[in-house]
Order: structure tokens, then C-alpha cells, then sequence
């Protein structure tokens, strides 16, 4: 991020945002401005990830007070509807063929390379996959709930992802 920045492909704003530089903005301008030699860039990157592993500059398992207050507000909710673990070994067809008409079936057939060897894209190597179990497990949670066919369900997704 900190060659980017230096090579005037991220602003300093941008990466003051993400970045917990210990001199803020002003070191990030540094940084964009080629103040920083080559040597203080690899020492500051060297700062900035102890920086991040450490976890004090870490998101991961912080809840903001507004999403705290949302959860808290919809307790009751959850009690009613609980999550249920989906059985993957309990997967049925119907399932699977779902997955397979929502991403286009493959036949389990790798892609051919004009030079005749089979490669794949990272599309087909991990989003597919990720997608087709996401697909699978919601199937399966509607498939088991006690009100389908009596009522249109609705599935929100809540994120959780790293976007």
C-alpha cells in the first residue's frame, strides 16, 4: 500500500483512512510526496504490520455501540428464530442442481486453454466454490423451515464478510 501511495496510485487520505500511521495524515503525505526515502518507507511498513498484528489497529471482533444497540433491539427476534446448523451431509439434489442453475453448471469440466491444457480462473477456483456452498446452505435453511410454503420467505444477507 505504501508503494502505491508513493507511486501517486492512492491518495494520502485514502491510505491515513486505512492505515494506522503513527505521524497520521501528515506521515502519509510524506509517504505520497517522495519525502520518505526507500529505506524509511521499509521501515515504516515494517511499524505499520507490528502495528496491525499486535491488534490494537484491528477491526476484526470490534462491535460499533449502533450495531450493539441493533442486536440488543432485535434479541426478542432471535430468540423466536434461531439459527439452525444446515447437515451438510443432508444435502439433497434439488440443492445442489439449484447451486448449479444459479452459477451455470460446468459439468465438473475444467476449462481448455488454447494450448490445449485445462486451467482455471480464480472465478472457478475459489468464488464458485464459495458461492455454490453459500447457495447450498441457504437452500437448505429455507428448505427446512417451518413455514415454507405457507409464507414467502425473505433471506437478508447480513455481510460478515472482509468487504
Amino acid at each position: 500500500m505504501l508503494d502505491l501511495l508513493h507511486g501517486g496510485r492512492l491518495g494520502a487520505d485514502e491510505a491515513s483512512a486505512c492505515l494506522p500511521f503513527p505521524g497520521g495524515y501528515s506521515q502519509a503525505e510524506d509517504v505520497a510526496s517522495g519525502s520518505m526515502t526507500d529505506a524509511e518507507r521499509g521501515w515504516l511498513a515494517s511499524e505499520l504490520a507490528a502495528s496491525l498484528q499486535e491488534g490494537e489497529n484491528s477491526r476484526v471482533g470490534r462491535v460499533s455501540e449502533s450495531a450493539l444497540r441493533t442486536l440488543a433491539d432485535h434479541a426478542p427476534l432471535m430468540s423466536r428464530r434461531p439459527l439452525v446448523p444446515v447437515d451438510l451431509d443432508g444435502l439433497t439434489s434439488s440443492q445442489s442442481e439449484l447451486a448449479d442453475s444459479v452459477l451455470g453448471s460446468r459439468g465438473g469440466q475444467p476449462r481448455t486453454a488454447p494450448d490445449g491444457s485445462s486451467r482455471s480462473s480464480r472465478w472457478e477456483r475459489a468464488k464458485r466454490p464459495q458461492l455454490r456452498w453459500m447457495i447450498e446452505q441457504i437452500a437448505g435453511a429455507v428448505a427446512s423451515h417451518p413455514d415454507r410454503g405457507r409464507r414467502r420467505l425473505r433471506v437478508v444477507d447480513v455481510g460478515g464478510g472482509r468487504g
